[in-house]
């Protein structure tokens, strides 16, 4: 388990990950120092760090679809 200190000077590690996977993995240590949840493990803050991109992803389709939809249904 890792002692969980204040601030920002810890930095995730990235082993492994190509360069875009890191904002997500800070991402999720931003949120779990945010809310004053205990550091996770590599393997959990990884897991954590593909849950966000997922999120992002539905989050994007979803409003491209209700744009579409929207775009559609004024101009017909």
């Amino acid at each position: 388990m890792q002692q969980h200190t204040p601030g920002f000077s810890q930095s995730p590690t990235h082993k492994g990950y190509h360069k875009p996977m890191h904002l997500f993995e800070n991402m999720a240590c931003a949120f779990f120092r945010t809310f004053g949840i205990t550091q996770p493990d590599d393997q959990t803050r990884r897991r954590a760090a593909w849950f966000i991109l997922a999120l992002l992803v539905v989050a994007l389709c979803g409003v491209s679809t209700v744009g579409a939809v929207v775009y559609h249904w004024m101009h017909s």
